[in-house]
C-alpha cells in the first residue's frame, strides 16, 4: 500500500563496488506499527549509482523489497556540493505515469539528510518519507 508509513528507524549502508565504478547503497527500515497489535511495516531496498558516460549523467537504479524499480538520474547539485536531487526517469512494476524524486543535504562528516517525494499519476510530488541519518561508529 501507498501512503506516509509514520515514524521508523532506518539504517544503511553505502560502499564502492567492482573497482570503485559503482556505490552500492542498502537501506532497510522498520516502520512503528500503526495500530495495537498490528506488526511493524519493513521496507528494504537495495540499489547502484553508476555513471552513464553516454548520458553524461548519474544513474541510479533502486530494487524494493515491494518488487518495484525506481531508476533515477542525478538532476541537479548544489553550487557547494551539499545538496543533490534525483528525479525518476523510469519506475518498473508500478502504474504508468508515478513519479518520484529524492533529494539529500549533506549537514556534517556523519550527517545526513534525505527527503522522498511521491506522485500518482497526475498529481503533484508530495513528500512521502523524511529521513535525518546519522553515521554511526
Amino acid at each position: 500500500m501507498l501512503g506516509n508509513p509514520g515514524n521508523g528507524l532506518s539504517s544503511r549502508e553505502y560502499r564502492f563496488e567492482l573497482d570503485g565504478h559503482f556505490l552500492s547503497q542498502r537501506d532497510k527500515t522498520v516502520y512503528e506499527a500503526k495500530s495495537p497489535g498490528a506488526k511493524p511495516q519493513i521496507h528494504e531496498d537495495f540499489g547502484f549509482l553508476s555513471y552513464d558516460t553516454s548520458l553524461k549523467k548519474f544513474v541510479w537504479r533502486q530494487f524494493h523489497n515491494e518488487g518495484f524499480v525506481n531508476e533515477y538520474r542525478l538532476d541537479s547539485v548544489s553550487a557547494d556540493g551539499k545538496s543533490m536531487e534525483f528525479v525518476t526517469t523510469r519506475i518498473e512494476n508500478l502504474a504508468p505515469g508515478w513519479r518520484a524524486k529524492k533529494s539529500y543535504r549533506i549537514l556534517g562528516a556523519d550527517e545526513l539528510d534525505e527527503t522522498f517525494w511521491l506522485a500518482a499519476p497526475g498529481k503533484d510530488l508530495e513528500v512521502y518519507t523524511h529521513t535525518r541519518l546519522k553515521r554511526v561508529p
